[in-house]
Order: C-alpha cells, then sequence, then structure tokens
C-alpha cells in the first residue's frame, strides 16, 4: 500500500479509537528534527486488565483473523 501513496512520513493509527490520534504529533518530532528514520509507539506499555473492551477483542482477533486469510490471496 505504501508503493501506491506519495509521501514523505506515513503515519498509521488503529482505527478503535484506543489512543487518540493527536498523540501522533509527539512521535513525529525525532522524525521531523532528523533524529530518527522510523518511531514507534508501544501502546501495551501500561496495559492493565481492563485495557481492552471484550467488543475490542473479538473486534481485533477478527481483523487479524481476515487480514491473514487475505495473504493467501496476495
Amino acid at each position: 500500500m505504501f508503493s501506491r501513496i506519495d509521501a514523505d512520513i506515513y503515519v498509521m493509527i488503529d482505527g478503535d479509537d484506543t489512543y487518540p490520534a493527536n498523540y501522533a504529533k509527539k512521535l513525529l518530532e525525532p522524525v521531523l528534527a532528523g533524529d530518527a528514520d522510523m518511531v514507534v509507539g508501544a501502546r501495551l506499555a501500561n496495559y492493565k486488565d481492563d485495557s481492552f473492551s471484550s467488543a475490542s477483542c473479538i473486534r481485533n482477533n477478527l481483523i487479524c483473523g481476515l487480514v491473514n486469510w487475505m495473504e493467501v490471496f496476495v
């Protein structure tokens, strides 16, 4: 998918709104300053038992399963 987009910087954000998208601004700072080529946010660094709802876990498992299934056709 990256080959179809002409951009200097790519930002990928989960669509489930678990974490606010405005965190991307902070993550981009080292890239824009030239101190890093890539930055990865660790969303599980502060994981707690109630961090994800049951519905969120089901959706994540469904999406992962679909993506893995689709890889067979690529």
